[in-house]
């Protein structure tokens, strides 16, 4: 398995945990905060680990770094607004609105990066590059779910 390869399984997971998320309302608060916690640490721990695996490597590439870039700021845009649901208690009216805006958002960038990222990383890097990216990045996950 590549990195390409491992990134598309996690997203296809976080899309699966925001239906989920999707499913509750106000009075399910234990199930809403659990799963949401779920995600914003699986969902912290890829960025980071992209940021510095694929995406560092991808930033060497002059045809691949505006798309880098623009990932990398949807990154900042997520991390926002998944402070902000943190932030919200999970009976409140606007927590189902703004997860809904959350999915939304996250489900473009899953999509987008899935489309261009990964035609960008086919063409650019190697089958044995896009193996050891996969490696570092794992590493890389695993350690940014150590710190939180």
């Amino acid at each position: 398995m590549n990195i390409l390869e491992e990134i598309k399984k996690e997203h296809d997971q976080y899309r699966d945990l925001l239906e989920e998320l999707a499913d509750t309302d106000r009075r399910h608060t234990n199930e809403r905060k659990e799963k949401f916690e779920e995600l914003r640490r699986e969902v912290k721990a890829h960025h980071e680990a992209e940021e510095h695996t694929l995406f560092e490597r991808l930033q060497k590439e002059e045809e691949a770094k505006f798309e880098v870039l623009e990932s990398i700021e949807e990154h900042h845009v997520l991390e926002d607004l998944l402070k902000k649901i943190e932030d919200t208690a999970e009976d409140d009216e606007t927590w189902g609105p703004k997860l809904q805006v959350l999915k939304e958002i996250l489900e473009h960038h899953m999509d987008e990066e899935e489309d261009e990222v990964f035609e960008k990383s086919k063409d650019l890097l190697s089958d044995d590059e896009l193996e050891s990216l996969r490696e570092d990045f794992e590493s890389k996950k695993s350690e940014e779910k150590d710190k939180m």
